[in-house]
């Protein structure tokens, strides 16, 4: 395995590790019934569709995952729809740097973290979108040689 694709599996494994890390948040909390309240509480308009919306984004972050960490290229489309959203609903691949900086009570600007957010997700989206390539010419070399 080249450095690119266990790059790729790990990214894979962090978005498991995320996912799996909010289930366990709303597991230990009142679940989904905490996500409700907290969206009513916010007080826009349709917070059914707000919830629903949020645990889609979730179920794509568990996909994508799981795409990345079997290496499968036709979904990494996925990423790249997801970095829009991970950037607007700070949803960092690098969550594990942010809560452990938390943890230990330093906090960074939130100009910093923001740019540090948008860094890494483009970081994150550049490798992909390069191991997809390498993967689907690989692919196409192997199917015109046979």
């Amino acid at each position: 395995m080249t450095s690119l694709q266990r790059t790729v599996v790990a990214i894979g494994a962090l978005d498991l590790v995320y996912v799996a890390w909010v289930a366990m948040g709303m597991l230990g909390g009142s679940g989904l019934a905490s996500l409700w309240q907290s969206t009513v509480a916010f007080g826009l308009p349709h917070p059914a569709l707000q919830v629903a919306g949020i645990l889609v984004i979730y179920l794509a972050i568990f996909v994508c995952g799981l795409g990345l960490l079997f290496r499968r290229a036709a979904l990494a489309w996925l990423n790249y729809v997801l970095f829009p959203l991970r950037v607007f609903f700070v949803l960092p691949t690098l969550f594990l740097l942010f809560a452990g900086l938390s943890a230990s009570g330093m906090t960074l600007h939130p100009g910093i973290a923001f740019v540090f957010l948008v860094v890494t997700e483009t970081l994150r989206v550049t490798l992909v979108l390069r191991w997809s390539r390498s993967t689907s010419a690989t692919i196409r070399i192997v199917g015109t040689a046979a």
